[in-house]
């Protein structure tokens, strides 16, 4: 663990030496990749649009799906408030909780690009702009990582025991996640992400129930494991950009034989979905910074 935390270490100084050597040259080239993210952003939701039956894109919906991507466009902003408190924690430094936003919900929307790790390309300038080691900034990062698949197995976990019923052992087990990430004072992080994964979750359910006609909630812990699960898969998977395309196909494939074909409807969806949160977060980002004066990352 200790030689890859090295490695890693190496790469981001080798990575953060070119920035400074090269810092007009890239700031170019970084705005032509946000275009180009973008752009690969709308392209991606039409070509996914394209394959929705158009009987599913019914009108009852419309007041639903603005809602969702509403919920979905704020979650955006509780991952960045949650990497603010890790950043914060690490570097002992007072920093901007507008500008961390600011930095991780802009290059946030470069996951969509190929490799899916560009997004984390975009911190190196809050290591910049705060003179805070890139160890710490590495290691904020890490910690992000490990907190979110940690959430994401503790919420398997924790659905697979209530439908299973075993309601005391939920409350132990979660009683332990929480002390476990307390002692690496990750406790408000997990309790963060852990309610925007349910509300991811939640989206998921909802739409499946709606278009197969059954309750509103109806089959939530099975179905938000196997979201969930197949969540991971496009969170760790390298090169996939923003997990498009792994992420739907481990859904539809453990998930179709139980839950029919709507499943792969619903997946097509909610990637349709989490796109338009990322790009309306990236959006309100963009003309808070023009309009209130603030010019972060310039």
């Amino acid at each position: 663990m200790d030689k890859l935390k090295e490695k890693l270490l190496v790469l981001y100084r080798k990575l953060s030496g070119y920035f400074e050597k090269h810092k007009k040259l890239i700031k170019l080239l970084g705005r032509i990749v946000s275009i180009a993210a973008v752009i690969y952003v709308i392209y991606t939701a039409y070509t996914m649009i394209l394959k929705l039956n158009q009987s599913f894109l019914t009108t009852e919906l419309i007041f639903p799906l603005i809602l969702i991507i509403s919920v979905t466009t704020f979650t955006i902003f509780v991952y960045s408030y949650s990497y603010f408190l890790i950043l914060k924690e690490q570097s002992q430094k007072k920093i901007s909780v507008s500008e961390v936003v600011y930095m991780y919900g802009t290059s946030n929307i470069y996951k969509y690009l190929p490799s899916n790790v560009m997004h984390y390309v975009g911190r190196n300038m809050l290591a910049k702009k705060y003179d805070i080691e890139q160890k710490k900034v590495l290691k904020a990062t890490i910690l992000e990582i490990v907190n979110v698949v940690v959430v994401t197995i503790a919420f398997c976990f924790i659905n697979y025991l209530l439908y299973r019923k075993q309601y005391i052992i939920t409350v132990i087990v979660f009683a332990l996640f929480i002390l476990v990430t307390h002692r690496f004072k990750l406790s408000k992080n997990f309790l963060l992400i852990f309610i925007t994964t349910t509300i991811n979750n939640l989206v998921v359910v909802y739409l499946y129930n709606f278009y197969n006609g059954t309750s509103l909630f109806g089959g939530f812990e099975q179905i938000s494991i196997i979201q969930s699960v197949s969540w991971l898969a496009g969170f760790v998977v390298p090169g996939a950009p923003g997990g498009i395309g792994i992420k739907e196909f481990v859904m539809v494939k453990i998930g179709t034989k139980q839950f029919s074909a709507i499943l792969s409807i619903v997946a097509v969806m909610q990637r349709l979905i989490l796109i338009a949160g990322d790009f309306i977060a990236y959006a309100i980002l963009q003309i808070k910074n023009k309009t209130v004066g603030e010019r972060y990352g310039k």
